[in-house]
């Protein structure tokens, strides 16, 4: 059974990288404090820290040590798993520890920008289509490079526009035409939800 869970607190240490094999890891400790109003005392008090050990693997622990800093307030998420080793003693120890998914920086406590990083396996190789022009592949050609139509059927009106016009745009609101591969997204408006 996998246990999935959710850690918010903040870095014990700064994370400890190592390589094991053709794999990066890193070990950090999340020590997750709760706090409480005390009405008899009329002030704000803290409770015992609680520690978890959290390992991550490859592109991830290369990201955390590039990130974050001992202090940072983060939350991560993943699964509890015992780990279980053999001390130099040769007693058996075990210990729980959280496989990281994912760590992030807590955003209730400051603002982040994310720099994405471009990983050898992300890339992608070229659409060989996406530069073609619309139905040239459909197209029959008279030799010259134009499309030919001997017996005008193709439903056209010879501008290339099958409703009368020009085919050019003359600033309307045709939603067909916002369609932009390249098109850039950004919100706007946001309004933080009340608390």
């Amino acid at each position: 059974m996998t246990i999935v869970t959710t850690v918010v607190g903040n870095l014990a240490d700064a994370p400890r990288i190592s390589e094991n094999g053709n794999s990066q890891r890193a070990n950090l400790r999340v020590i997750s404090n709760d706090g409480y109003y005390d009405r008899a005392r009329n002030e704000w008090r803290a409770r015992p820290g609680t520690g978890v050990d959290v390992v991550c693997w490859g592109h991830l622990a290369h990201n955390v040590a590039g990130s974050l800093h001992r202090g940072d307030s983060v939350v991560v998420t993943g699964r509890l798993e015992q780990y279980s080793w053999e001390d130099k003693d040769g007693a058996r120890r075990s210990r729980m520890q959280l496989v990281a998914e994912a760590i992030g920086p807590n955003l209730r406590w400051g603002v982040a920008r994310l720099s994405r990083v471009e990983n050898a396996a992300d890339k992608v190789s070229p659409d060989p289509w996406r530069d073609a022009s619309p139905g040239a592949a459909d197209a029959e050609s008279d030799g010259d490079g134009a499309e030919s139509d001997p017996d005008g059927t193709d439903g056209t009106d010879g501008t290339g526009s099958t409703d009368g016009t020009d085919g050019t745009d003359t600033g309307g609101s045709d939603d067909s035409a916002a369609a932009d591969d390249d098109a850039e997204l950004t919100l706007v408006g946001s309004t933080p939800a009340p608390f």
